[in-house]
């Protein structure tokens, strides 16, 4: 190989390793955008966006473009609100915006003529169709997370709930995963694979990743680590893989996030029993 090939080579590797590095940011992380106009239907560039997260306060502030335009990215999931300003117009601010991983929320902004003083606040609804990522993402409320009773307290189990899964391993309507008989735990080997199929695909055609990690073993693609479900704040599956940050696999990928932090004292306790 002449030198100048291998310095091709290298500078491919290179950005190829650049572009790995910073996947796992945009897999774990949310996104708030959109665009700030008045009643008229014109938009208002430059005025003063903050995205705040209401568990943890966390601010980010953002000025719109020539077009109105605004993006918060790599946001921690959970409950957001957005404040909007502008010279000449009242204050917005729209509440109840929740971020999920791996997806973007929107947030249009209608301003109205008036003074400082005055302030406008609207409740984000939730959209019936999710229109801006290439890819396809189911994700579980909190609430299913918290009350739906998990056999063995696998967080696994909870793909039984999604639309296009069903079982590849054991008898139909059986139970996967560390704690079920078709799990086999422990899997020192990792052997046993992932034991569902997304959508026809093949049963070890699917991806776990664990806050932006991948979690999954090479070959089976079963579970590595398995967290308790009361760490677990975001739990979704992408049903297909034609965004880019998701062409590892063929199947589904299922994405669990861990909770974070806040501001308000929080904890969990429960109560376990399975008769023989």
């Amino acid at each position: 190989m002449s030198r100048k090939m291998f310095s091709r080579f290298f500078a491919v590797l290179i950005i190829g390793l650049l572009a790995a590095s910073t996947l796992p940011a945009s897999i774990v992380r949310g996104s708030v955008k959109g665009t700030v106009g008045d009643q008229q239907g014109a938009t208002v560039p430059g005025a003063k966006v903050v995205v705040k997260n209401v568990d943890t306060n966390v601010e980010v502030s953002l000025i719109t473009n020539a077009d109105g335009f605004y993006l918060a990215a790599e946001l921690v999931p959970g409950k957001y609100s957005v404040r909007v300003s502008a010279q000449g117009f009242s204050p917005l601010e729209i509440n109840g915006l929740v971020v999920t991983a791996g997806m973007v929320t929107m947030a249009d902004a209608k301003l109205t003529v008036g003074g400082v003083s005055q302030r406008v606040e609207v409740t984000a609804k939730p959209p019936l169709v999710e229109a801006t990522p290439a890819n396809f993402t189911t994700a579980l409320e909190t609430k299913y997370i918290q009350d739906v009773p998990l056999v063995g307290r696998d967080i696994q189990a909870l793909v039984q709930l999604m639309p296009g899964i069903t079982q590849s391993s054991g008898p139909s309507g059986s139970l996967f995963g560390f704690d079920s008989q078709f799990g086999g735990f422990p899997d020192p080997l990792h052997i046993v694979g992932s034991g569902i199929s997304a959508n026809g695909s093949q049963g070890g055609a699917n991806a776990w990743y664990l806050d932006g990690s991948l979690n999954a073993a090479l070959g089976p693609e079963n579970v590595v680590v398995n967290p308790s479900p009361d760490a677990v704040s975001e739990f979704n599956v992408v049903d297909n893989g034609l965004a880019a940050e998701w062409g590892r696999t063929s199947g589904a990928v299922i994405n669990v996030g861990l909770k974070s932090g806040t501001n308000s004292v929080h904890g969990d306790t429960y109560e376990f029993n399975r008769n023989s």
